[in-house]
């Protein structure tokens, strides 16, 4: 699968893991709503795992922006 396929998967499970994220993150509340906390807590793994695929796959426009800011001081 080439990159732009990949990332056409990965940046709309992004959203929505990071919209599950504050969904059960606002449901735990002071409560702490059990299957809120169970749902929030895995889905924290999932979504580090996520951003990190993100990145992975836009390493190059990272490396980009990054020596460009340098060459701009």
């Amino acid at each position: 699968m080439d990159r732009s396929k990949a990332l056409n998967i990965v940046n709309p499970v992004l959203f929505a893991a990071a919209c599950v994220q504050m969904i059960s993150g606002f449901a735990l509340g002071p409560a702490g709503v059990r299957p809120a906390y169970i749902i929030h807590r895995y889905n924290a793994f999932f979504l580090f795992a996520m951003i990190a695929a993100h990145i992975v796959l836009n390493w190059n426009w990272v490396k980009a922006f990054l020596s460009k800011r340098q060459r701009n001081g």
